[in-house]
């Protein structure tokens, strides 16, 4: 239980930085005061002392800075279009076309260390931050590659070679299942994502682990126990080279030896909560970026919790074991599985174990067609054809409910609470448990009900390399622009989930600046997917009010472009004065000045995502605002924002923020 405790102290600190504030203290103080009822005193000062250093050691940089710009390391991860590279204590991402490189291969990349530039949008998958969350913080750019040693094992060839006796449907699904190469451009696998099941479809713990028990069956004729226990992992090894990148294996396999070792070395002097505690510490030694990362929490955390639940089941009821097993586990999953972009999904639990039984058939059927060579193609194609069916007839009947981010903001709380429920029911102190639960379930049922209604706000939403603003005035909504991407379609992935997330259900106007894709793309997927109440987009159409947000455009200059074209609103709200300046240039900003129009705001939208043609000097110096937002996209083909422009607002000391580096931009106010 020590070990557990000291594990539990590490994360708190490793994490402290990276969730909310007040989610921090809260979790921290009550953790500390369980501590405080088990333990002796001096422990909970330990433990606080525990959690100090590693929130100290989480804010330490490690940078490889190189003069020779000459780098030595091994790849550490491997996919179709880039490579991971650990040079002394660092990590970078380098990005190649058709990559080839493996696991273990050694290399001298010559080469320019430069910050991650990777563009992100609202509600879509993070890159950057995956990343981020590994320990990358830079990439190698401008790179000459030289291989020190070559991995003898060319794992991706044999790959390549056994999927090409699938079709591309099943390629995909099978390729997700045995190797976790998720490629989210094939449908099945994007509908699965949308419907929060991916995991259900990767290689993980439960796969591996039905391995495990199938070999010790198949041992089970062996009369020597010792050779029937380490047999399994030494038969899983071949194939665990292929998967051993993925945390869930090398879990398994470092749980599995030392569970081992102490059952016949040690007498079982380690309980099986300080095996699981101890091998999650020695991984954080090694890298402690595993603590920002979703499989460690699931791996680990599972095993925890099934631990400390068939401790206590053993005072239940046979009949009730099972349940009792099995509703925790779907409450520890719940917010992995049901939760996402502003939905909540009430039937996940459901299909995952309806489906989980088909895959597991299928898994060991591809794992069979691997080992053995044998492709049993057919027969895989077929299991992969009803799978993929499945998933389309739950997605046409399935129930989301929207929800807001309240609950999900509080999910480290959420699992401290669950620990502390399991350790009250433990010392039997049931009448503790209802207390405890009070608040996580509140906050539960708060998420679905509209309190967000009271709020006033602000948003400008990280659509990438594009504008959109969002007026919220209680239940009433305006949308200035709405993005737009040729790769991905902005508003089903990245407005509407947004939306759902801030209560926000209806549009009551929108409105678009000027009819360039970055500002308008998003408009017929909105208006189809979405409760819009009025278009707008004619300059002749304005003032317009929606309760509180009057909008007034500035803009009648007479332009030959679309830019010049665009509308340029002020509005007051929220005690602020906003001026959004659209994609107008500097002779529209020289046109406003000539009419005499009040510019004086507090928030200035720049202009043209900070390019050279708008924001001109005159125009800042009469505008004078405390804050210019720029709304751009990371690493754009624009090299938007203009350094010149960046010059001016930093030599008039205007805060500038920007959705490149801060994702969306929010404001607001009761």
């Amino acid at each position: 239980m020590r070990l557990f405790f000291i594990l539990i102290s590490v994360i708190l600190g490793l994490c402290f930085f990276k969730i909310n504030f007040i989610v921090g203290i809260i979790t921290s103080l009550f953790f500390l005061s369980l501590t405080f009822i088990k333990f002796p005193k001096k422990r909970t000062f330990i433990y606080l002392a525990i959690i100090i250093s590693c929130a100290g050691i989480s804010k330490i940089p490690i940078e490889n800075n190189n003069e020779n710009n000459i780098y030595s390391g091994v790849v550490i991860e491997s996919k179709e279009n880039y490579f991971l590279f650990q040079s002394g204590l660092e990590k970078f991402y380098v990005y190649e076309d058709n990559n080839y490189k493996e696991v273990g291969d050694i290399l001298c990349i010559e080469a320019k260390a430069k910050e991650l530039e990777i563009t992100s949008y609202e509600s879509r998958f993070n890159f950057k931050d995956y990343l981020v969350n590994k320990g990358v913080k830079r990439s190698l750019s401008s790179y000459k590659i030289s291989t020190k040693f070559s991995n003898p094992f060319r794992l991706k060839k044999y790959k390549k070679q056994f999927l090409s006796s699938f079709d591309e449907e099943s390629k995909y699904l099978i390729s997700s299942l045995l190797f976790m190469d998720v490629d989210y451009e094939f449908n099945y696998l994007k509908l699965a994502d949308e419907l929060n099941i991916i995991s259900l479809l990767t290689v993980s713990g439960i796969y591996i682990n039905l391995l495990i028990l199938i070999f010790k069956k198949l041992f089970g004729f062996l009369t020597n126990e010792k050779l029937k226990d380490i047999l399994p992992y030494l038969v899983l090894m071949p194939y665990g080279m292929f998967v051993f990148s993925k945390l869930g294996i090398r879990r398994i396999f470092a749980v599995g030896i030392l569970s081992y070792i102490n059952k016949y070395y040690l007498k079982n002097k380690m309980s099986r909560l300080t095996i699981v505690s101890f091998i999650a510490l020695i991984f954080l030694l090694f890298d402690f970026n595993l603590a920002y990362q979703s499989p460690f929490y699931i791996g680990f955390g599972l095993s925890i919790i099934i631990y400390l639940t068939y401790l206590i089941s053993k005072r239940i009821k046979r009949n009730y074991k099972k349940i009792f097993i099995t509703g925790l586990v779907t409450m520890f999953l719940l917010p992995l599985t049901s939760f996402k972009n502003g939905l909540f999904f009430p039937l996940n639990s459901i299909l995952n174990n309806l489906l989980l039984p088909f895959n597991q058939i299928t898994f060991l059927l591809s794992y069979l067609s691997f080992v053995t060579t044998i492709p049993f193609k057919y027969t895989l194609q077929f299991l992969c054809m009803v799978n993929y069916k499945a998933i389309e007839i739950f997605s046409s009947l399935y129930l989301t409910i929207p929800m807001s981010d309240i609950f999900i903001s509080c999910f480290p709380l959420y699992y401290f609470v669950l620990i502390g429920s399991l350790y009250f029911l433990e010392v039997n102190r049931i009448k503790h448990l209802f207390f405890l639960n009070i608040p996580i379930i509140s906050l539960f049922l708060m998420s679905f009900v509209p309190i967000k209604h009271a709020f006033n706000a602000v948003y400008f939403v990280n659509v990438g390399q594009g504008d959109c603003i969002i007026f919220k005035n209680n239940d009433k909504a305006v949308m200035i622009d709405t993005g737009g991407n040729t790769n991905f379609d902005i508003a089903e992935e990245c407005l509407i989930p947004f939306l759902r997330k801030k209560q926000i259900y209806q549009i009551d106007a929108l409105v678009i600046t000027h009819n360039d894709k970055d500002h308008s793309g998003g408009v017929s997927s909105l208006i189809n997917n979405y409760k819009v109440n009025k278009f707008l987009s004619n300059k002749y159409d304005f003032p317009y009010r929606v309760g509180d947000i009057y909008l007034n455009n500035l803009n009648t200059y007479e332009a030959n472009n679309e830019n010049d074209s665009s509308l340029v609103f002020n509005v007051t709200f929220m005690n602020k004065k906003w001026l959004l300046m659209g994609d107008a240039s500097i002779d529209v900003e020289k046109y406003l000045l000539a009419s005499g129009i009040n510019l004086k705001c507090d928030v200035l939208k720049i202009g043209h995502h900070g390019s050279k043609t708008s924001t001109c000097e005159e125009f800042l110096k009469e505008a004078n605002p405390e804050t210019a937002i720029i709304s751009v996209g990371e690493k754009n083909s624009y090299n938007h924002p203009s350094s010149e422009v960046i010059e001016r607002l930093n030599e008039l000391k205007i805060l500038i923020r920007r959705t490149d580096k801060e994702g969306t931009i929010s404001f607001i106010s009761v």
